[in-house]
C-alpha cells in the first residue's frame, strides 16, 4: 500500500461523520446543534453566510425543527448569541434556550446585499415568528436620504 492509499484510509477511519443538515427552501444548512453549546464556545462559525434558529417541533417534516428566526451575518459566530436582538424573543418562543437550535448556510465571496436577499427569502417562505416581515421590493425598504 502506498502512502497516498494509507493517507486516504486513516483520514476516513478518523472522519466525523457526514451529518445531512437542513435543505430549507432550496438551500443546505448544517446539521442544527445547540444553541447553548454554541455559545459556550464548542463551535466557532467565523465565515459569511446565514443562519437558521430553530425549535423541536414533531410536526414538521422531514425533520423535527421548525425555523422561528432567520438572520445573515458576515461573521456567523459573532452574530448568533446572547448580544443578539432578538435573543429573548428567541428564548420566549422556545421556552427557553435550552430548546433552541442554530443551522449555519455557508456564502463565502457573498456580499451583504446577497445575504440579506437570501434571508429576505426565507423569512418570505416561512414566516418565522421572530423575524419582522416587510414584503416591499428591498429597494423600497431603504428610506430616502435626508436633505
Amino acid at each position: 500500500m502506498t502512502l497516498p492509499d494509507r493517507l486516504s484510509l486513516s483520514s476516513s477511519l478518523f472522519a466525523p461523520p457526514q451529518s445531512a443538515g437542513l435543505c430549507l427552501n432550496l438551500r443546505h444548512f448544517s446539521e442544527p446543534e445547540s444553541l447553548f453549546w454554541m455559545m459556550m464556545g464548542f463551535r466557532h462559525h467565523t465565515y459569511p453566510g446565514l443562519y437558521a434558529i430553530l425549535v423541536p417541533d414533531n410536526t414538521w417534516n422531514p425533520r423535527p425543527y421548525r425555523p422561528i428566526y432567520f438572520g445573515e451575518a458576515r461573521n456567523l459566530g459573532a452574530r448568533v448569541g446572547e448580544s443578539h436582538e432578538k435573543y429573548d424573543h428567541w428564548c420566549g418562543a422556545a421556552g427557553g434556550l435550552e430548546n433552541l437550535y442554530v443551522a449555519f448556510h455557508d456564502m463565502m465571496g457573498s456580499s451583504s446585499g446577497q445575504r440579506e436577499d437570501a434571508a429576505t427569502q426565507l423569512v418570505r417562505y416561512f414566516l418565522p415568528e421572530c423575524n419582522e416581515r416587510d414584503d416591499r421590493p428591498r429597494e423600497m425598504q431603504i428610506a430616502p436620504p435626508i436633505a
